[in-house]
């Protein structure tokens, strides 16, 4: 791993079961595109992919037809960021022979020395397009934590998580929820949008989001179109707001309920903590003549000399009418 003052960050998508939408694979090649990014290497064996899942495409450059085999590309960003070096790779999920597969991506990711691995997924859910899509963050921890207990299937990403978090590394898989039904629409640019910004704020780097961003506008106007023209469509999205507005709500009531829980127990321990260091009210026979003089030498003296007062007194009356 890498031991320079910036550390190597490792982003990675996988297209096919992970990538609903193709908004984590388009994530990564929108970074490909923006920034000057090299290849240096990839995972194509065929020993993992099944030629007629993941088919080979034919392109055709100058005039030439070429061949394009299915495989996992790594690629170097030569400008380093202000806080880390990136490292992007994208690819379709491997067929078979995933412990291999892992074994190999590992292998690169340490020939790079990557620090970090940050895998992006999406999946299909029952979520409105007019509300922030739902992330979540799977930090590779095989320790179970808060209400965290799927149980089933899981991709690629999930499977090099975890076997990279017990080699070592720091490493998580953003998800992202998308639509399921904008059927018209293929792409989704503004999960790809909110898994990079995500990204942001997990490794701490800054990357070019603008183009991004128009063209996630230019998305969400063509889904306004859509859901304009079909009113069982809208019906379905106005369901769905109000599932979301009414769990909105309740997170935020209990949150309140929290603090306001929070801040009278910090009441109560501090006034116990108060009364068990004195609070400075009389007690015993000071408390009976409604004075407090401990603690206090000026005080103390000066009821001792009154008393030392009146005693000289009570003598001298006595002589004189003696």
């Amino acid at each position: 791993m890498n031991q320079a003052d910036h550390p190597t960050v490792l982003i990675a998508a996988f297209t096919g079961w992970n990538d609903a939408a193709t908004a984590a694979s388009d994530a990564v090649r929108h970074l490909i595109e923006e920034l000057p990014a090299l290849r240096v290497t990839s995972i194509d064996s065929d020993d993992f992919y099944d030629l007629q899942l993941t088919r080979p495409n034919l392109c055709t450059v100058t005039g030439r037809k070429n061949i394009v085999w299915p495989q996992m590309d790594f690629y170097q960003v030569t400008g380093d960021a202000p806080s880390a070096r990136l490292v992007l790779a994208v690819g379709p999920e491997p067929s078979m022979h995933w412990k291999d597969f892992t074994r190999s991506f590992l292998r690169i990711a340490e020939d790079l020395e990557a620090d970090r691995i940050i895998f992006l997924a999406s999946m299909f859910d029952d979520v409105a397009y007019t509300r922030p899509l739902p992330v979540s963050v799977d930090d590779g921890d095989p320790v179970v934590v808060d209400d965290d207990t799927y149980t089933g299937p899981i991709g690629i990403p999930s499977v090099i998580n975890l076997i990279a978090a017990r080699s070592g590394y720091t490493c998580e898989t953003i998800w992202i929820g998308v639509p399921q039904y904008l059927g018209d629409i293929s792409a989704n640019p503004q999960a790809s949008l909110d898994l990079l910004e995500k990204v942001q704020e997990e490794a701490g780097v800054r990357l070019p989001l603008g183009g991004l961003r128009k063209k996630a506008q230019d998305w969400r106007a063509e889904a306004d179109m859509l859901v304009r023209y079909n009113d069982a469509l809208g019906g379905y999205v106005r369901e769905l707001e109000k599932q979301f507005d009414a769990r909105e709500r309740q997170d935020l009531e209990k949150a309140v309920s929290s603090g306001t829980d929070h801040i009278a127990q910090e009441a109560e321990d501090f006034l116990r903590s108060f009364d068990a260091h004195g609070t400075g009210t009389a007690t015993g026979p000071d408390k009976a003549r409604g004075a407090d003089t401990t603690g206090d030498p000026d005080k103390s003296d000066a009821s001792d000399n009154a008393d030392n007062s009146d005693s000289t007194n009570n003598s001298d009356d006595k002589k004189r009418q003696s």
